[in-house]
């Protein structure tokens, strides 16, 4: 049986992303922050913008799914269903207004739909940090647990 693990050795090559395509979400969630996530609504990308965003996360969840966080909830541990709808991609440190986060992979990890609700855009963090726009390192810096360092 598997069990939850933290997520480790998380990188962009791991996930098939190119440097390029990174630096390219980057730019959008500095023009638009967490509105760049959001690549389903009628927001501020456009169509070439939203396929960007679209293949990142589903490469994103199939290698947290398969190779870095496995098969469970960050939070509960419970275990998800092998089917990407079913499960969220979750910012420990919420989007909205923070550029830095919203791409940022260890800032992401998968959790099941109740856990995603539940947290919401609540703080996570003990203070602001010295950038409160930037993910912050360290267990003791959250008041969750945190997928990328507990």
């Amino acid at each position: 049986m598997t069990t939850p693990k933290r997520i480790t050795g998380l990188t962009i090559a791991e996930i098939e992303i190119t440097q390029a395509d990174f630096d390219a979400l980057s730019v959008l969630a500095a023009a638009y922050q967490g509105l760049a996530w959001d690549s389903t609504l009628k927001g501020p990308l456009n169509a070439t913008e939203k396929k960007l965003v679209i293949a990142f996360k589903k490469k994103l969840k199939t290698g947290l799914f398969t190779r870095f966080q496995g098969s469970f909830c960050c939070y509960c541990a419970i275990e998800l269903s092998n089917h990407q709808a079913k499960y969220d991609l979750e910012h420990v440190i919420a989007k909205d207004g923070r550029s830095q986060v919203v791409f940022a992979l260890d800032n992401l990890a998968l959790s099941c739909g109740p856990c995603n609700t539940m947290k919401s855009n609540g703080k996570t963090t003990t203070g602001p940090g010295p950038d409160p726009n930037a993910v912050l390192i360290g267990s003791v810096n959250y008041l969750i647990v945190h997928p990328h360092h507990d």
